[in-house]
């Protein structure tokens, strides 16, 4: 027999039987045809997680042994394991009580019981759970399987198990700074990492010289908001896995009824993007029954059950839209195509001191910083809305809107600009948009305004303001950020990403939108270690919109000239008439 035959008839008399006892007498004779079978021995050599569900056994939630299957979340991270361990680092993402730890770590037990010269280590993020981890995860895992399966044992304590003739262990421990030095290991787990009391980069550091390139690292964790955590999984160094709550196909709740009894407004939303995804009645039931179990109802639901990534990190505040439709078209718009580009131009400064572009041209790069979704359509009316890099923001931003459809159609974003540079980038973008309104925020620097009145630029937005002395109103170019204007441009943007999330085709805007939240101070802004720079660009082009056409010119028709002699005689009074006026 091979592991697979082995595994798959251990299911069967399990299904039939539910005998614990039996399945011990089952075991044993698996191991026996282990030792006797060579290919069976050359099966795990190659995959030694495969004795997971082969001898195995593990405690279930009502504290029943029971053999060790895995689940879809377990199986589907062992397959990437397969497929990507020791080429990448793997970074799991998940909610409560998924298994992913009882794997890793039955995982490693596996390796070490079988490999040579295997080092395993599992760091977590605090003491009880460091013992926890070696006592109910590995430690009883191991001393249930048979004696002709265990190697020979040097160290069996509280944190480590040594097999001397193999050389080969697994250990555990609480993470410190300093973990894991001149330790050389073949997988590493860390475990809870959002949780870790010490910076994860100095862990990394200490473990560096620790991993040989083939090493296996898993990195897993529940969310805990917008830390080191948080930083490595935006990065995207790891391979990054999220596991939904709905994937464990055990969290289900019979009584479906008490779904229709929901009158929490966020809560039916959520039910409703649920249904979207295909998530079963009974599984919705199961998560109104835990929302309906937490004092805080949404916020702790979110963190513990996450329905994607972004809503994991969020550690507090309130999204001020609605996260939902927004993970919905984030998912939408990746399958989108844009060019990527920049302009080019050559550069006159006249005498009278005004600047001259000429020669524009857009390059298609793939590394440029302009993102353009739809082309300029004649006739049709377009914005651009401004955001430059002030306190606490390095990004210079640009969204470009169609003020007909509100589409968002162009993008541009670059980190560290000088103002003259982004000014010019500016009027090219909006000369090719059919000369776009153009109004870029003035509160940190009023100098791409003014740049843009040296080069010419046609239609900017103008402010009123009063002037004491003169007493009387006066219009200045640029849109002014105040107390007064960005609730209203962040109110107006809400407004419509309610009526029409379709309007956002670029992903980095719509990561924006999913950490800009609702501070307890009230302030609506992006949590603290993000940035808002291209959710403010597209809220500026909101709020200045009404200052330019919503209509879509239509071209006229070249008119055939008729020779007077040749026209009726109302075309010839017509024309005459024209001809006077």
């Amino acid at each position: 027999m091979n592991a697979k035959e082995i595994i798959e008839k251990r299911k069967r008399i399990w299904n039939n039987r539910h005998d614990i006892t039996y399945d011990a007498e089952y075991i044993k004779a698996v191991v026996d045809e282990i030792i006797n079978n060579k290919g069976l021995r050359g099966e795990i050599s190659l995959y030694p997680d495969l004795l997971i569900e082969m001898c195995m056994t593990v405690v279930d939630k009502q504290g029943k042994t029971i053999p060790f299957f895995l689940n879809e979340v377990q199986q589907d991270l062992q397959k990437k394991i397969h497929e990507f361990g020791g080429k990448k680092p793997i970074y799991v993402l998940k909610g409560r009580q998924q298994g992913i730890t009882t794997f890793v770590t039955a995982m490693q037990l596996s390796y070490s019981i079988v490999r040579r010269n295997f080092a395993g280590f599992t760091i977590t993020d605090k003491s009880e759970n460091t013992l926890a981890i070696f006592q109910d995860k590995a430690k009883s895992v191991y001393d249930r399987l048979p004696a002709k399966l265990k190697p020979q044992e040097k160290f069996n304590n509280v944190r480590e198990l040594f097999f001397e003739k193999l050389n080969s262990s697994w250990r555990t421990a609480t993470a410190t700074e300093n973990v894991g030095r001149s330790k050389t290991l073949r997988f590493l787990h860390l475990s809870e990492l959002a949780f870790f009391g010490c910076s994860l980069s100095k862990i990394q550091e200490s473990l560096g010289e620790t991993l040989p390139l083939d090493a296996i690292q898993i990195y897993e964790t529940t969310a805990n908001g917008f830390n080191d955590a948080k930083e490595l999984w935006d990065k995207g160094s790891c391979l990054n896995v999220f596991y939904p709550w709905w994937m464990t196909k055990e969290y289900s709740y019979d009584d479906v009824s008490i779904i229709d009894e929901v009158k929490d407004i966020w809560l039916k939303e959520r039910i409703e993007w649920l249904r979207d995804k295909d998530v079963s009645e009974k599984q919705i039931a199961w998560y109104v029954n835990k929302f309906n179990g937490y004092i805080d109802g949404k916020n702790s639901l979110r963190q513990e059950y996450p329905c994607f990534a972004s809503e994991a990190f969020i550690a507090s505040g309130e999204c001020i839209f609605n996260t939902e439709a927004l993970q919905l078209r984030k998912e939408a718009v990746s399958k989108l195509k844009c060019k990527t580009g920049y302009f080019t131009y050559d550069k006159k400064v006249l005498p009278d001191e005004t600047i001259e572009l000429s020669n524009i041209k857009f390059v298609e790069d793939r590394t440029g910083t302009i993102k353009i979704f739809n082309d300029a359509e004649e006739g049709r009316p377009y914005v651009l809305g401004g955001d430059t890099a002030g306190e606490g923001s390095d990004n210079y931003t640009m969204q470009v809107i169609d003020n007909n459809t509100l589409k968002q159609v162009a993008v541009f974003k670059q980190n560290r600009l000088d103002d003259d540079l982004y000014a010019e980038q500016a009027y090219c973008l909006g000369l090719m948009y059919n000369i776009a309104l153009i109004g870029i925020e003035v509160n940190f620097s009023g100098y791409p305004v003014k740049h843009l009145d040296k080069l010419g630029y046609p239609k900017q937005y103008y402010r009123e303001m009063y002037d004491e002395i003169v007493q009387q109103a006066q219009y200045k170019h640029g849109f002014k950020t105040t107390s007064q204007t960005r609730p209203q441009i962040i109110s107006e943007l809400t407004k419509i990403l309610r009526e029409d999330i379709s309007v956002l085709q670029d992903e980095d805007t719509i990561d924006e939108c999913l950490s800009f939240i609702k501070t307890e101070n009230g302030r609506a802004e992006a949590v603290q270690g993000k940035h808002d720079d291209l959710v403010m660009a597209l809220a500026i082009a909101y709020g200045v919109r009404h200052q330019q056409d919503t209509y879509i010119e239509k071209k006229q028709p070249n008119k055939v000239e008729i020779p007077f002699a040749l026209q009726t005689e109302d075309e010839q009074e017509e024309n005459w008439i024209d001809w006077e006026n």
